[in-house]
């Protein structure tokens, strides 16, 4: 069995107003778990969706918007290349983003 290394790459999360569709308040914690959707995706989203790990040194609700962190997959099997400086991608909490 094969194990691909988890990869890790710093991150600017964009929150949407709750005018946008977004989310009433920033989240308290400092670990936000939500589902992901890159560019690559195809027509099938959200099936076979990829959950993504955001790690904050202090909670969005405290930074404000945008926050920083950190981004993992929650999956060593998930498409590891897919994180890296600059990537842009959206995340979502169901089909909401």
């Amino acid at each position: 069995m094969t194990t691909r290394a988890r990869a890790t790459t710093r991150a600017r999360v964009t929150w949407l107003s709750p005018g946008e569709g977004g989310r009433a308040a920033l989240p308290d914690s400092r670990r936000y778990v939500t589902i992901s959707k890159f560019p690559e995706e195809g027509p099938g989203w959200p099936d076979g969706a990829w959950s993504v790990v955001l790690d904050f040194d202090a909670s969005p609700s405290v930074q404000g918007n945008p926050s920083l962190g950190r981004a993992s997959f929650l999956m060593d099997s998930a498409p590891q290349e897919r994180l890296h400086p600059g990537q842009r991608f959206e995340l979502y909490e169901g089909l909401k983003k």
